[in-house]
């Protein structure tokens, strides 16, 4: 995810000692519009595919500075997912992905060597995460009071990160509805 207080783009690498590429594919010949309206997640994920494929150090190119919506993907946790992957490289040349739902990680990058993703902003269309205080403790439930601007919960499965000092005062309350509570 971006955070602007950076001022940077994603970068990530798993190696450092890249090959000369010799296959270079270009999302939009897989279909991947860019325009921020149109689904581009699959067309980018075949070629991304394609790219493997060939086994040879490979290279997928994004048109500049675009959006690509990315929608949900319901086979896996993280959208894109790479394992066991060499010499290859996802380059966003300053293009964004933005996430249509905050059901799935960007990217998971198992034993891979020398992956590159770079020149690429991440983020998300909703807010993956909520925040606001605990104003009342009932018998069954806790009253929280969410900041304006912030969403609703997901679930009532949702993930609680409770900040000090509230931890003290909700720290039976984890225990007695057996919910996911972090205190930090």
């Amino acid at each position: 995810m971006h955070y602007n207080k950076f001022d940077k783009v994603l970068e990530i690498k798993t190696g450092t000692d890249y090959p000369d590429t010799e296959v270079v594919l270009y999302a939009k010949d897989f279909g991947a519009v860019g325009d921020g309206i149109h689904e581009d997640g699959k067309a980018i994920k075949r070629a991304i595919n394609a790219a493997i494929a060939t086994k040879k150090p490979s290279k997928v190119v994004l048109e500049p500075n675009k959006t690509y919506l990315i929608g949900p993907n319901q086979e896996s946790y993280a959208f894109f997912k790479l394992e066991n992957v060499e010499n290859f490289i996802l380059d966003g040349q300053g293009s964004l992905m933005l996430m249509e739902k905050p059901v799935n990680q960007f990217m998971e990058i198992n034993g891979c060597t020398n992956v590159k993703v770079t020149n690429l902003d991440v983020d998300y269309k909703e807010l993956t995460f909520t925040q606001g205080r605990v104003v009342n403790l009932e018998k069954n439930k806790f009253i929280l009071d969410i900041d304006e601007g912030f969403p609703l919960p997901a679930s009532d499965e949702s993930l609680f990160l409770i900040y000090k000092p509230c931890a003290d005062f909700l720290a039976d309350f984890a225990d007695k509805f057996r919910r996911n509570f972090y205190i930090i």
